[in-house]
């Protein structure tokens, strides 16, 4: 198997399965259940806990990282 089709496959079952939790998730308006409100809450942001600015920081980096990662290739 070539690594273009197993990537490709692996992002289908993950785009996939995102869609299948996040639009019920929109539709039904039950607060907290989308996967932004989920992260709000896991890194601290929602509400502000003491340790959300270092959640938000965390993940902002990442970010960064990831985007600088994608770009040039380098690690």
């Amino acid at each position: 198997m070539s690594p273009d089709l197993i990537w490709g496959v692996w992002l289908a079952a993950v785009i996939g399965s995102f869609l299948a939790i996040e639009i019920p998730a929109i539709r039904n308006k039950v607060v907290g259940d989308t996967l932004s409100e989920r992260l709000r809450a896991w890194l601290g942001l929602n509400p502000w806990r003491k340790w959300g600015v270092a959640g938000a920081w965390f993940f902002g980096g990442f970010i960064v990282w990831f985007l600088f990662h994608i770009l040039t290739g380098k690690v």
